[in-house]
């Protein structure tokens, strides 16, 4: 439901529009892997499958919305293809800000989730790019 009225919101006032050079939709996830937290900020060789995996995940994840949004065979909605024309998808992975979660060693995936609402980090947005 948000989409079309998104989608009408941005392209019928022509001065918005014309003011928009992309749209990305960004794809998020939580530092978890194999049910352990992974310190965004460690690049250990047992670490960077994990935020391999994760980028990919969120990458997915964006995708997944792109898709829906513009499956010409079950969505359809004025200004779908102004949207698409200026849309991009995108995976940031759990490395957005890039901070540990705690200082020590080592969290476990309970803990960091308690700390830091792990379904909130996973999520997509879409974010714009307007011209200079």
């Amino acid at each position: 439901d948000v989409i079309p009225v998104y989608a009408k919101a941005i392209f019928s006032d022509k001065a918005i529009s014309e003011s928009i050079d992309t749209i990305e939709l960004i794809g998020f996830a939580s530092p978890i892997f194999q049910s352990r937290y992974v310190n965004p900020t460690d690049l250990s060789p047992k670490n960077y499958s994990a935020l391999n995996y994760n980028l990919d995940l969120s990458y997915r994840r964006a995708r997944s919305i792109y898709q829906f949004v513009f499956n010409q065979l079950g969505f359809k909605f004025d200004h779908q293809k102004e949207l698409f024309l200026k849309s991009h998808v995108g995976g940031r992975s759990y490395v957005e800000g890039r901070k540990p979660a705690s200082k020590k060693k080592y969290i476990s995936r309970k803990e960091y989730c308690s700390l830091h609402d792990c379904k909130l980090q996973r999520k997509v947005i879409f974010r714009y790019k307007l011209k200079q």
